[in-house]
């Protein structure tokens, strides 16, 4: 039996390595000649890093993390940020890492680092 399957958009995928979702990253998102928009995005891919790292934040909540902060990343490239949208999606996944006692810490830094750039 065969499977198709279509992709439309933007897919990410836990079960990619690291490495690659990172350097994925790093080739959408922090190549522009926009300083802040690479300090955004530099700030961003820390957090999906991290996020990637937990063992104890779940595969359903790292897919949906990094998926909201690509968006979130693709915005800032695009000078399409939604200070409030953006500011919902950081707090969402400010719930999830808190949860997280293997990175909350530093997560949360991040978080607010970002934040610091729509205030």
């Amino acid at each position: 039996m065969k499977s198709t399957f279509n992709f439309y958009g933007q897919t990410t995928f836990i079960d990619k390595p690291k490495n690659t979702i990172i350097k994925e990253f790093q080739n959408m998102y922090t190549s522009t000649n926009n300083d802040e928009q690479n300090k955004i995005n530099k700030e961003i891919l820390k957090l999906i890093e991290i996020v990637l790292d937990s063992k104890d934040i779940s595969k359903d909540d790292k897919n949906a993390s990094v998926d909201a902060l690509h968006r979130m990343a693709n915005d800032v490239k695009e000078e399409k940020v939604n200070k409030v949208s953006a500011k919902g999606i950081l707090e969402s996944i400010k719930e999830i890492v808190t949860k997280a006692s293997d990175i909350a810490t530093p997560a949360i830094g991040i978080i607010k680092t970002i934040l610091a750039f729509f205030a």
